[in-house]
This record gives structure tokens, C-alpha cells and sequence, in this order.
């Protein structure tokens, strides 16, 4: 397992790399991102290692890998063997400290893509993290479209936000929208940082189950912005935890 000490110090030697590759909003976002999702981040990697840190050649496949912070961490520390997708436009852009890292990535549109990129029953983990929330089909099309690549008992992670997360919960009550606001005259396409849906944990458990995998473990997770909340709602989040920010849910394939 990994602690949270362990984690911030490797976090912290990104830094460095995060301003020489990147530069103007992606050098801003990248540290943003570094920053905000340490919880997240933690999470994902103990999921990971408390059911396979005893295996051997252990294949992780990363789906939207972008920075790569966590699958840098898997491959350095723990050397899993890491594989990486993304779509094009991340790859040449975003992809630079994953490609620094010697991860093989490789082009892939979860929607689009119909050919094989990889052998089927090829990984013993794959990574769905906040990816699902940017694609506009159902969950269920692409835990089936993934399944063939996993491995007979093989894990499958899963973080997402939590529609039902506790500001937006009390948003709702004051008759706030809690969707994505369109400036006047603005119009956009659907991009991979626009969120088309988020879930609630019941429907990720449901979809999952579903296309056959079966719930091993559930967490949630904070943001960094937790520490700016009220205390009020910092202690209701804490007797609630099913109103955090982050969905995280770790399932096998049978």
C-alpha cells in the first residue's frame, strides 16, 4: 500500500517536469490537476495494489491516460507493466510525461474504434478513471466494449463524479442548475473536456453488473476544494461519505 506521505513525494517530482513540457493553459491545468486529485490518485493506486501486488507481470491498461500521474507512479515504484490510450488530440498534446516514462500509448476512441488494438484476455487491470462522464452513450456500451481485453477475473476501476455529491445536492434545493453554464451566443462541440453525464454510484454499480462484472470494492473520494468547504458540510460529508465528490468502484470480470 501506498500512503498518502509516500504519494505527495512522488507527486512533487512532477512539478519540475510539468513546467519544462507544458506551457500557457495545459502547463496550468496540468499543475491544477496534480494538486486537486491527490485523494483520488491514492485511491486508485491501493485499489489496484491490495489485489495484485503479490502477482507477477502484472498488465495495467490506463484508458485516458492523459498526464499519467498514477501510472507513472505504478510503473516506477511497483514496476506494473503500464499501457496507455488516449484520444489523438491528447496524445500529441498531454501525453508527453507518460511518453517520457516509456509507456506505450496508442490512439483509441472509445466510441469510434472498432478494430482490436490489443490482444483479447491481454490485461489484468484496466482504468476507467473520469473518463465515462465524457462520453455520450450509456456506461454499459463501454464496459462491454473493454471486456474482451481483460483477463477471467480481472479488475476493472472505475472513478467518476458523483452526481450526488453534496453541493450539488444543496444546490438543487435552492434551485440552482448544477450543469455546465452556456455563455450567451456561445456554442461548442462536445469535447474530451466537457462532462456529457454524470452518474450516481447505484447506476455505475448497476451497468457494471450488468455487462458482467461483479463489485469488489467501493470508495469515494474528495477534491482538493474540500478543504474550502464550510465545516458544516465538511461533517456531513464525513457521516455521509455517499455525498463525496468522487465515485471510485473496483469490479471483476466473470
Amino acid at each position: 500500500m501506498i500512503t498518502p506521505k509516500t504519494l505527495q513525494k512522488d507527486l512533487k517530482k512532477f512539478i519540475p517536469l510539468i513546467k519544462k513540457d507544458f506551457s500557457g493553459k495545459i502547463q496550468k491545468h496540468a499543475l491544477d490537476y496534480l494538486k486537486a486529485y491527490q485523494d483520488r490518485f491514492l485511491k486508485i493506486i491501493n485499489l489496484i495494489l491490495e489485489r495484485t501486488q503479490k502477482k507477477q507481470k502484472v498488465k495495467i491498461l490506463d484508458i485516458g491516460i492523459q498526464y499519467g500521474f498514477y501510472a507513472i507512479i505504478l510503473k516506477n515504484r511497483f514496476k506494473y507493466n503500464l499501457f496507455g490510450t488516449d484520444i489523438s488530440e491528447n496524445i500529441s498534446c498531454r501525453c508527453q510525461l507518460a511518453k517520457k516514462a516509456k509507456i506505450p500509448l496508442k490512439a483509441f476512441n472509445l466510441l469510434s474504434n472498432k478494430k482490436n488494438l490489443y490482444p483479447k484476455k491481454y490485461f489484468d487491470v484496466i482504468i476507467l478513471g473520469e473518463v465515462i462522464e465524457h462520453i455520450p452513450c450509456a456506461p454499459q456500451v463501454i464496459f462491454n466494449k473493454i471486456k474482451p481485453y481483460l483477463k477471467k477475473n480481472g479488475l476493472i476501476i472505475i472513478t467518476t463524479p458523483n452526481i450526488a455529491y453534496l453541493p450539488n445536492i444543496i444546490k438543487l434545493l435552492r434551485g440552482r442548475n448544477i450543469q455546465e453554464r452556456f455563455k450567451e451566443n456561445w456554442q461548442r462541440k462536445i469535447d474530451s473536456r466537457s462532462h456529457v453525464r454524470e452518474y450516481s454510484k447505484n447506476e455505475i454499480i448497476n451497468a457494471l453488473e450488468k455487462t458482467g462484472y461483479q463489485i469488489d470494492k467501493t470508495k469515494m473520494a474528495c477534491h482538493q476544494s474540500h478543504n474550502k468547504l464550510k465545516m458544516w458540510k465538511k461533517i456531513l460529508l464525513k457521516i455521509f461519505p455517499k455525498y463525496e465528490k468522487y465515485i471510485l468502484i473496483r469490479a471483476c470480470k466473470i
